[in-house]
């Protein structure tokens, strides 16, 4: 892919998120106005543990809401900052770090489940939010992995290639992986079948992109190695709050780490690509 093509695909990116966020946004605006969004009362929690009875632990329809279009801000504002600081820089993370940033956008279907009132457990729509959701969250595991893994400049030729392929596997498990639409969360999405499952999947290529830093700073010697990781850890800790945030308090710390996460991990790397 040639640094042209990439930088146009990131402006592409950028105007196609910043149209799903408007209408999305404006959609869920007339909603609430018009009292027209519905949401049950029996929604499990996706977080187990148990939380304190105050205003900032209990779940809140617009905790959950914000959080959703925070997704929406963090796609278009990190690939305005990839546009901005890497236009002239042929960094092959940028790619795959834009799987992650697509993953995320992903997460911006749930906003339609009390829209539309997709909860029906018939909904073939609610069906489709659940897949695209789990597809997303596979994407971001793997391009945090791919960008640790398909770094080096040898590899440069094979991006495309590489990219194509994390998708294909994300959108396989997506499409296979077994959901419940019996249990239905306060997330505004259904309950993965074999949880603790598909938890470990994504903890296993967490800690696999962690070891893959680990391995390659200290074979090649590289200064401020603790800064990648650091990026890396806030990111993905980020992430998975955020995506299960129903309520204020994991909202705020969700979006803190994501938000810290990205911006050491960015600066890590353009500062890495400054010197070449």
């Amino acid at each position: 892919m040639t640094l042209k093509s990439r930088n146009r695909l990131l402006l592409t990116f950028i105007i196609v998120s910043f149209m799903l966020f408007i209408f999305s946004a404006i959609r869920l605006g007339l909603s609430i106005y018009n009292g027209t969004v519905f949401t049950p009362e029996n929604l499990t929690r996706p977080v187990s543990i148990k939380m304190p009875d105050s205003i900032l632990f209990s779940r809140n329809f617009y905790a959950t809401c914000a959080a959703i279009l925070f997704f929406y801000i963090y796609s278009i504002v990190v690939t305005i900052l990839l546009y901005v600081h890497f236009e002239k820089t042929q960094a092959i993370e940028v790619i795959y770090f834009m799987a992650f940033v697509t993953g995320c956008l992903f997460e911006g279907v749930r906003i339609f489940v009390p829209i539309d009132g997709l909860w029906s457990k018939t909904s073939v729509a609610l069906a489709l939010t659940g897949r695209i959701v789990i597809t997303g969250r596979i994407a971001t595991c793997l391009g945090l992995l791919f960008s640790v893994i398909f770094n080096e400049t040898e590899q440069r030729q094979y991006v495309e290639r590489n990219f194509v392929i994390l998708f294909i596997i994300a959108i396989t498990i997506g499409q296979i992986y077994p959901i419940s639409t019996v249990e239905l969360l306060s997330t505004f999405t259904v309950q993965t079948g074999e949880r603790m499952l598909f938890n470990a999947f994504q903890y296993t290529l967490m800690l696999a992109t962690i070891s893959v830093i680990l391995y390659e700073g200290i074979t090649n010697h590289v200064e401020k190695l603790s800064r990648e990781i650091l990026g890396c850890i806030l990111i993905m800790a980020g992430y998975k709050i955020l995506y299960n945030a129903d309520c204020y308090i994991m909202l705020a710390f969700g979006a803190v780490c994501m938000t810290i996460g990205s911006v050491i991990y960015l600066k890590y790397l353009h500062s890495q690509y400054l010197w070449k």
